[in-house]
């Protein structure tokens, strides 16, 4: 009894880690300089996206009534955006450098990446 339950917890701890920080999800690659963005269901969508502009602007739309999916926040731009509820909601980035900016939610259990080429 007890040894079934240790592997079965075992095993939800290992697909949680997996799910919200191991699995990456396909990159979107876009060439203008605008892309909306879906908050719902946990996730963003896109969650990985790819680009060669430097001055992009972010169209988030949020649709899941969550405390968590309240705020986006991008640490190495210093950016902390409150997204209403089913309006979009444009974070316009300017100058951006080659690298990887992740974004995420609050708590973390939202995650993406924009990625500058």
């Amino acid at each position: 009894g007890i040894i079934i339950f240790n592997i079965l917890a075992a095993l939800l701890i290992l697909f949680i880690i997996a799910w919200f920080w191991v699995i990456k999800s396909k990159s979107t690659r876009i060439q203008s300089q605008a892309i909306t963005i879906e908050v719902k269901d946990t996730i963003y969508q896109p969650s990985r996206i790819e680009t060669d502009q430097s001055d992009i602007r972010l169209n988030f739309i949020r649709r899941d009534a969550t405390p968590c999916s309240e705020y986006v926040l991008f640490d190495a731009l210093e950016i902390h955006e409150q997204l209403p509820l089913n309006k979009i909601h444009t974070i316009s980035l300017h100058n951006l450098k080659p690298g990887t900016y992740r974004f995420h939610c609050q708590m973390g259990m939202y995650q993406g990446e924009l990625i500058v080429r």
